[in-house]
């Protein structure tokens, strides 16, 4: 049931006194001297860490996760960029993170999902990488649309909106010596939706994304804000050789105005193949010793996207997106429908 606002509205004043901000500063890191104690590595591709501030066993381990812990809780409160130098560093922050959250809440922290970043080839070579990246998701980050978002839940600085594949599972793909093929992977996917994904970041000094500030804001959630998933089209009802081809389209839109930004995309410009995408994620999960669950929700990355200057900060908007074809027929269309009031507006605020 949804908190009444006076009550939210009180903790959210709870939460703005120094008392209660030293409170939680103390009890993140005892939580996460607890954690750096009693957990091994929390990654098994490397054992050790060439930065103190993605050592598990360090204060500066600790303050760097407790203060990202901290932006989670509060997604306004921006945040200084954390200095790792390696994509490795960076998802051993990230790990860091999950598990203090899931120690804080079980349903608030737990990760529900994985984003993909960097998720076709000028990108990953414009931002001097090898791959592609990731990163976690968290139950209160993910809607179903249609949805309400404030602007004070994405962090604060935008990054982009785009339109996404999104693929839900429906068996795990466990950790394994061998790789998973793209068969395999297809053969633990339940359904394919549209989504948006409101890429931001609480450290707007690391902006704008490259080769030197990639691996911090990987370390910062991997840019996400907020994903908003639409109905889908169930695995078997899909045509998977079709997905390059699918059609994607991301619109912005005011009352005023109408629609003032419109991109129209493709399954190919993810890694060629959405599929392509969701593999690279089952196996990049997997080296390092990570379970994708059954369950999970995965978005692949940007088929079609508004860049900052077509999405003004703050601005009350309607974003719409969609995937066309996904079951091979031309004419049949997946949607996804988010609002976004002024800036202002808060969280609890809000009455969909």
């Amino acid at each position: 049931a949804r908190e009444s606002p006076r009550v939210v509205g009180f903790i959210t004043s709870l939460a703005s006194t120094t008392s209660f901000k030293r409170m939680l500063r103390i009890r993140s890191a005892n939580l996460l001297g607890r954690l750096a104690r009693s957990s091994g590595p929390i990654l098994r591709r490397t054992a050790q860490s060439n930065s103190k501030v993605a050592d598990e066993s360090t204060k500066e381990f600790q303050s760097t996760v407790a203060e990202l812990v901290s932006s989670r809780l509060f997604p306004s409160r921006q945040v200084n960029p954390v200095p790792v130098q390696s994509m490795c560093d960076a998802y051993r922050i990230q790990q860091g993170v999950a598990q203090c959250a899931s120690l804080r809440s079980k349903e608030g922290g737990a990760i529900k999902g994985w984003k993909v970043g960097a998720s076709n080839q000028a990108a990953i070579e414009k931002l001097g990488l090898d791959e592609a990246f990731r990163g976690p998701l968290f139950t209160p980050t993910l809607r179903r649309s249609p949805s309400t978002v404030a602007w004070e839940e994405l962090g604060v600085a935008l990054f982009a909106v785009e339109a996404e594949f999104a693929f839900s599972m429906k068996k795990p793909l466990p950790t394994r010596p061998e790789a998973y093929s793209e068969d395999e992977v297809w053969s633990a996917v339940k359904s394919v939706h549209p989504a948006i994904e409101i890429a931001a970041s609480r450290s707007p000094s690391a902006l704008p994304l490259g080769p030197k500030t990639v691996h911090s804001l990987v370390a910062d959630h991997a840019l996400h804000g907020v994903l908003v998933v639409g109905e889908g089209v169930t695995a078997c009802e899909v045509n998977r050789d079709s997905l390059p081809s699918v059609q994607a389209t991301i619109q912005r839109s005011t009352v005023e105005e109408g629609v003032s930004g419109s991109v129209v995309g493709k399954g190919a410009n993810v890694l060629g193949n959405p599929l392509t995408s969701l593999t690279w994620l089952a196996n990049a999960l997997r080296k390092d010793g990570i379970t994708l669950e059954e369950g999970a929700i995965v978005t692949t990355g940007a088929a079609a996207l508004l860049t900052t200057d077509q999405v003004p900060w703050g601005k009350a908007c309607i974003l719409e997106a969609s995937l066309v074809g996904l079951n091979g027929d031309a004419t049949a269309r997946q949607g996804v429908r988010l609002r976004m009031p002024n800036e202002g507006v808060r969280p609890w605020e809000i009455h969909d």
